[in-house]
């Protein structure tokens, strides 16, 4: 698969931190995003997904349950989770089989070099760095 056709699937809760992510990863990826769990796996049935990224910390609950729900479909396929939360929750994060781990705020163009990096050097290890 080309970067050009490289999906990515965003979770994330606040519409302008999403959007922010998805205008920095635009090009050359395609960006995919979900809010839901049937939305998740919609999206995984009809993508091959490269590289989730999630903020597992929301107010409306649902962090867990979709963060459960990237790895049941990741882990299988290998496909690296990265997280960029408001907490600095690395420990969980290495138990929970995260790839990476950033601490919000991240800035746009390191978001957009790390994620290059991690889809272009992508192995199948799951190992937090």
């Amino acid at each position: 698969m080309s970067l050009g056709t490289t999906a990515l699937l965003i979770i994330e809760h606040d519409a302008s931190v999403r959007q922010l992510y998805a205008r920095t990863l635009r090009e050359p990826y395609l960006i995919l995003e979900a809010q839901t769990v049937d939305q998740c796996c919609d999206i995984f049935a009809a993508h091959d997904i490269r590289t989730v990224i999630i903020e597992p910390h929301r107010p409306d609950g649902l962090g867990d349950v979709l963060m459960q729900t990237a790895r049941s479909h990741c882990s299988p396929r290998h496909i690296p989770i990265v997280v960029c939360s408001v907490l600095d929750a690395i420990q969980d994060a290495h138990q929970s089989g995260v790839y990476r781990h950033f601490v919000k705020p991240i800035a746009p163009e390191r978001l957009r070099s790390e994620i290059f990096r991690i889809v272009s050097n992508h192995h199948g290890s799951q190992v937090l760095h």
